[in-house]
């Protein structure tokens, strides 16, 4: 795969911003937003990019808010284990940090423990979205 173009360097600045609003094909399936995470992260190592702890934030609102659920809450709402909660761990042993909006947490009800340990709840996905452009963050959006 050498011979194509817009190939990042191992110098270049890949941070980047994912905004996830969709929700899986039905409630056993991994999100495919989440999953899109681990395959810029596989693209950027393809080229000789690591990215550092943080380069990579996520974003999590809407119709997608569920993922962050944890395993036991999960199942109680969908009866089956959250399939996302292994590639949740893996994001974020990668340095990824992964947040949700506050307000689509109450918006779904959602009690703070049963939100994933590893997910950081935001004020909203709006105030985010807004703070971190500002700050030069490119945004991917699904």
């Amino acid at each position: 795969m050498a011979e194509v173009a817009n190939r990042p360097a191992a110098t270049d600045d890949m941070r980047a911003l994912f905004e996830i609003t969709g929700e899986a094909r039905g409630p056993k399936g991994v999100n495919r937003s989440l999953d899109r995470v681990a395959r810029y992260l596989n693209l950027l190592a393809s080229s000789g990019v690591t990215a550092k702890p943080g380069d990579i934030k996520v974003i999590i609102h809407g119709p997608a808010t569920s993922l962050i659920l944890r395993d036991e809450a999960y199942h109680q709402r969908f009866k089956s284990t959250n399939p996302n909660t292994p590639l949740i761990a893996a994001l974020v042993q990668a340095g990824v940090e992964i947040h949700v909006c506050g307000q689509a947490v109450a918006g779904q009800k959602i009690a703070r423990e049963d939100i994933n340990p590893a997910v950081t709840v935001d004020l909203s996905a709006m105030t985010t979205l807004v703070l971190l452009q500002r700050q030069g963050w490119p945004l991917v959006s699904d």
